[in-house]
C-alpha cells in the first residue's frame, strides 16, 4: 500500500493534467467561441463549461430556455415533484408545521 502523500500527489497530478487537457479543448474550433461566451457568466469556470459543450452539444435542439433547465434537471417536471421540492424547501427553512405560501393550481 502506498502512503498516502504518495496517493495525493498521484491525483493532483491527474486532476491538473485533465485540467490542462480541458484548456487546450477549450480552445479548439469546435469549442472556442461558445467557450468564451460561457465562461462569461459568473460561477461557470472551465470544468463546467466543458461538461456542458461536450454533453449537450448543440443547445439548439432544445425549444426555449425552459426545456433547457427541465433537461438540467433545474425544472420540476410534474406538479408533483414540485410539492417535493417545496415540502423540502420548508423543512430546510425548519418550518415543517408552516405553511410556506405557495399555492399549486
Amino acid at each position: 500500500m502506498r502512503p498516502s502523500h504518495q496517493t495525493g500527489g498521484s491525483i493532483r497530478g491527474t486532476l491538473l493534467e485533465a485540467t490542462r487537457q480541458l484548456r487546450k479543448m477549450s480552445q479548439a474550433e469546435r469549442y472556442k467561441r461558445r467557450h468564451d461566451l460561457l465562461r462569461t457568466i459568473p460561477g461557470i469556470g472551465i470544468i463546467t463549461t466543458m461538461c456542458i459543450l461536450t454533453e449537450i452539444c448543440d443547445v439548439k435542439r432544445f425549444r426555449n430556455e425552459n426545456q433547457f433547465a427541465a433537461y438540467l434537471g433545474l425544472i420540476p417536471t410534474s406538479p408533483i415533484l414540485c410539492c417535493i421540492i417545496i415540502h423540502r424547501l420548508c423543512l430546510f427553512f425548519s418550518r415543517p408545521k408552516r405553511n410556506c405560501g405557495i399555492v399549486m393550481k
